[in-house]
């Protein structure tokens, strides 16, 4: 039981998602399903021009009898939701929605597994997309994989579809950046006419990211400035991908220059860290956003063969009247601490500093 329920695909184009909705009425089964795949197509009811009246309702009832509506799988999902409390993936694919579609018939699909769920992809056209970030809960813990796919829109009747760029910008963007923070793996893939560049232009960083695949098959027309999606990429990945060049050349290195790139706490650490197994590093030049004393310890401390250090500062944190040994400023510490300080100063090679 516990098998055959993990993982459950619910597509509205088969003839048995309704028998599937109502094996997972039952909590027992709903219970056991990790991952579930809802894969939706709504297509308006049409008539042949020869067809009268009284014929095509027979038709539209002989083709709901066989295969069920958008709307028979979407009151089925609804019903089944309160059982959803251990989904922890779930892919959400909707090719077209009926025109006055609302996000609250979505919202009661996420309440229940707000709590566990961790992958979440969606994919549908941007008027979709609209609807499903204004249905989705406003915090989800545990997600840190997020999957897009954007796809062009089949309706093309005048007033239906909102302007492509501005459901971009008011609901896909803000709604990565919420969950940004915790994103570890995010996909992009949109074989359609919108222009993307607005995206990479206001993704804020993702600290945590270690996954990131984009597809744009239209490259240049999903892509018209691909510039902003190279700025994000260096702002993202500019430390990581150094680091990695860096392991290479670690025993030759004697020159580092990190230009364009502001360095906050974390990636100065990191590149730091790193920097300590270079042997023959004597020359360092980077911009940080922020350098105090304990920055500085750190500095001496594992880069003590350094001779040339030029540092360029957002935020200096050094500030203090007492002075050191030869008439250094110190910072106010303690004797121990004090103590610790001077001698790695002493210990380091450095000639000339400049900020």
């Amino acid at each position: 039981m516990t098998s055959k329920w993990k993982v459950v695909k619910l597509l509205d184009r088969s003839k048995y998602p309704m028998r599937v909705l109502e094996r997972l009425s039952d909590p027992f089964v709903a219970s056991k399903v990790k991952t579930l795949y809802i894969d939706l197509d709504y297509s308006p009811p049409r008539s042949s021009p020869n067809t009268n009246a009284n014929d095509a309702n027979d038709i539209l009832t002989k083709s709901s009898s066989s295969q069920p509506t958008f709307s028979d799988v979407i009151d089925g999902i609804v019903q089944a939701a309160p059982q959803f409390r251990n989904i922890h993936r779930i892919d959400l694919r909707c090719w077209s929605l009926p025109p006055l579609c609302k996000p609250e018939l979505f919202r009661s699909l996420w309440s229940p597994m707000r709590q566990n769920l961790k992958v979440l992809s969606l994919g549908g056209d941007l008027r979709t997309y609209r609807i499903f970030v204004e249905s989705l809960q406003p915090a989800m813990p545990q997600l840190d994989e997020l999957r897009i796919l954007l796809l062009n829109s089949d309706d093309i009747s005048e007033g239906y579809l909102e302007p492509d760029v501005t459901v971009v910008v008011s609901h896909v963007i803000p709604f990565i950046n919420s969950i940004g923070p915790n994103l570890k793996s995010l996909a992009i893939n949109s074989p359609t006419n919108v222009d993307l560049s607005v995206v990479f232009k206001n993704l804020d960083e993702l600290p945590v990211l270690r996954d990131l695949s984009i597809y744009l098959p239209r490259f240049d027309v999903s892509l018209k400035d691909p510039s902003e999606l190279y700025r994000f990429l260096e702002r993202q990945f500019a430390v990581d991908i150094l680091t990695a060049c860096l392991k290479k050349t670690r025993t030759t290195i004697q020159k580092l220059y990190v230009k364009d790139k502001v360095l906050n706490s974390k990636e100065f650490l990191c590149l730091v860290d790193a920097a300590a197994n270079y042997g023959q590093l004597n020359y360092l030049s980077i911009h940080v956003h922020r350098l105090d004393w304990d920055a500085f310890d750190m500095l001496a401390a594992k880069l003590p063969r350094i001779r040339r250090l030029s540092i360029r500062v957002e935020t200096l944190a050094i500030v203090s009247s007492e002075r050191g040994p030869h008439g250094t400023i110190m910072p106010p510490a303690a004797s121990a601490l004090r103590e610790y300080r001077v001698y790695n100063y002493l210990q380091w090679k450095l000639k000339l500093v400049a900020l």
